[in-house]
């Protein structure tokens, strides 16, 4: 019996038990279409529940990242100084003064954007661009890992830390611990002992930072050394105990307390993995706390905080004066100027790695594909200015996010005009493509 006979006869008025029969018959594709289906509808069901889930977590990072960068700025402004910071206008100012803030949609995340905006490019003190330029950074020294093991190289990660005591001037800390470094590789005896017993083709060096309410600041370096062979466990004890001495007396010399055997330095071999090793520097106190968007400070890490730890407690303050405020300035001060990271000369040539401007990084727009990426509407002066002043710039993405995923492409954006006119300035606003373009008069 085919199905299409199997279908005629339930159609007909057939007495319940032949009808239970017929569907017996066929009960095996009856069944499989049906489980079929509900796997189908659970697999979308939990793919669906698992974007809900990264678009709330990327939602509460972008609101955590600028009240983090707001309150940067209100430690850093200083009253009627004409240049401040840059991080105070971070995504504030236009690029183009004769054109309008817009603000687009990406149909594949779900997230929305300012355009025409410039950012800062602070590593140190904005963790907006910080972030952004760290995961640029990790793209290019994974390029850099791929570049040594195709040359047949091998990395070495060493690690440098000093005394450090509360109270310590951190910029005085930090110029006497580059000289010692500057002593450790040019210095006759220990640049002939490294040239001899540990050769290096190269080396990259990022300074971390970290703060202990016990013990002040406690800067340390991080040093990627490329080498042209591989050494074992043994032969490296021996070198660091070597370098250690090094080091003490460089140390000795330039002014700071002798680093103890235990803490003072640390070297080991490095993966050949170009992507383990990305992931590594990426942690050099700059990117790995900074995607913990729900991050916590609990007491037992308050002996061991991070520059952001800091300024997410600087936040809870109630004046930029109080003492994780005057931390985090104390700290901005220091780094102002440093590079995130240094190459040795000849390195980047040799690895075949272009490196880009933070500035440049972090004003280049990363959307993967463009195609999905919508005009929304135009800003005037006065109303992004009011959406700056009311610190809602957070907010005011969220409520064209929200309006684009109930009402689709065609939206009216009606949460987004009432809440412009809850500001009492929605009297110039222009809604998406086909809207009147408002031109600015100033830059904001």
């Amino acid at each position: 019996m085919g199905l299409s006979m199997l279908n005629n006869l339930n159609d007909q008025n057939l007495p319940s038990s032949t009808n239970s029969a017929l569907a017996s018959f066929g009960g095996v594709t009856a069944f499989k279409k049906s489980r079929l289906g509900t796997i189908v509808k659970l697999c979308s069901t939990v793919d669906s529940k698992e974007k809900n889930l990264a678009l709330e977590k990327a939602r509460e990072y972008r609101k955590r990242n600028i009240k983090l960068k707001d309150r940067a700025g209100e430690i850093l402004y200083i009253p009627n100084q004409k240049k401040q910071a840059p991080v105070c206008s971070c995504g504030k100012c236009r690029i183009d003064g004769s054109a309008p803030v817009g603000v687009d949609y990406n149909q594949k995340t779900g997230m929305a954007s300012y355009t025409n905006l410039q950012y800062c490019g602070s590593v140190w003190v904005c963790p907006d661009c910080s972030y952004k330029i760290s995961q640029e950074r990790k793209k290019e020294l994974a390029e850099a890992m791929k570049g040594c093991v195709d040359k047949g190289l091998h990395v070495a990660m060493l690690t440098l830390t000093v005394p450090h005591y509360l109270g310590d001037d951190l910029r005085a800390l930090l110029k006497k611990m580059s000289k010692a470094k500057h002593s450790l590789w040019s210095n006759r005896n220990s640049r002939e002992y490294i040239a001899d017993q540990f050769p290096m083709i190269g080396h990259i060096t990022a300074t971390e930072v970290k703060y202990s309410d016990s013990n002040g600041f406690h800067p340390h370096y991080h040093i990627l050394c490329f080498l042209d062979k591989q050494y074992q466990k043994e032969d490296l004890e021996i070198i660091e105990n070597e370098l250690y001495e090094f080091w003490a007396e460089k140390c000795v010399k330039a002014g700071l307390g002798k680093p103890n055997r235990r803490n003072g330095i640390d070297l080991k071999m490095g993966s050949n993995n170009a992507d383990t090793l990305a992931d590594y520097i990426a942690k050099w106190g700059i990117a790995e706390e900074m995607t913990q968007a729900h991050l916590k400070i609990g007491k037992n890490n308050l002996q061991s905080l991070t520059m952001w730890e800091v300024l997410e407690l600087a936040q809870m303050e109630a004046s930029t004066t109080d003492k994780y405020s005057h931390i985090f300035k104390t700290y901005a001060v220091a780094f102002k100027g440093r590079k995130q990271l240094h190459w040795s000369k000849g390195l980047k040539k040799l690895l075949e790695c272009p490196v880009k401007d933070d500035e440049e990084i972090a004003n280049t727009n990363t959307e993967e594909d463009p195609t999905e990426v919508v005009h929304a509407l135009f800003l005037s002066p006065q109303d992004f200015w009011a959406i700056c002043y009311h610190k809602k710039r957070a907010e005011f993405l969220e409520l064209v996010e929200s309006d684009f995923a109930k009402n689709g492409i065609q939206t009216d954006l009606k949460s987004v005009r009432d809440f412009l006119i809850r500001l009492k300035n929605a009297r110039r606003f222009s809604g998406g493509q086909g809207g009147n373009l408002p031109l600015c008069e100033r830059t904001i």
